[in-house]
């Protein structure tokens, strides 16, 4: 089955952005997880930095879609998860299949290359930190 591979993003100063679907297909969606550990080894910088993060202007002015509930979505229609198309429930059970994620990053690499930098600390592997 063909897969087509998309990604937007909103940058400020870009007028008449549009984002076109192939008439009403799902696909995946998903958004970035913020948490402060029991053990963070700076607790208070740790919710200074999330505090920052779910600010008002934080949310209306950097990020593509706010995730605040009571902050109309940046695009003007609906949140992401309001998005029955975005599927954005699936999103931890598409992660814990490693072998087709592990696929899918080959795919990426065959359009897009390597990936550039240096690596990132921890244990890499089909599951990483276990």
């Amino acid at each position: 089955k063909n897969k087509t591979i998309g990604v937007g993003k909103y940058l400020e100063g870009t007028p008449n952005v549009t984002f076109v679907t192939d008439g009403g297909n799902e696909y995946l969606s998903w958004g970035q997880r913020i948490a402060i550990l029991n053990k963070a080894k700076h607790p208070a910088a740790a919710k200074l930095f999330v505090n920052w993060a779910i600010s008002e202007d934080v949310q209306k002015s950097v990020v593509n879609e706010n995730v605040r509930v009571d902050l109309t979505p940046n695009s003007g229609s609906s949140h992401p998860w309001e998005i029955a198309a975005a599927n954005v429930d699936e999103f931890p059970k598409f992660m814990a299949d490693r072998a087709t994620v592990e696929a899918w990053r080959q795919t990426f690499t065959l359009y897009f290359g390597e990936v550039q930098g240096e690596p990132t600390p921890g244990f890499l592997g089909l599951y990483p930190g276990l």
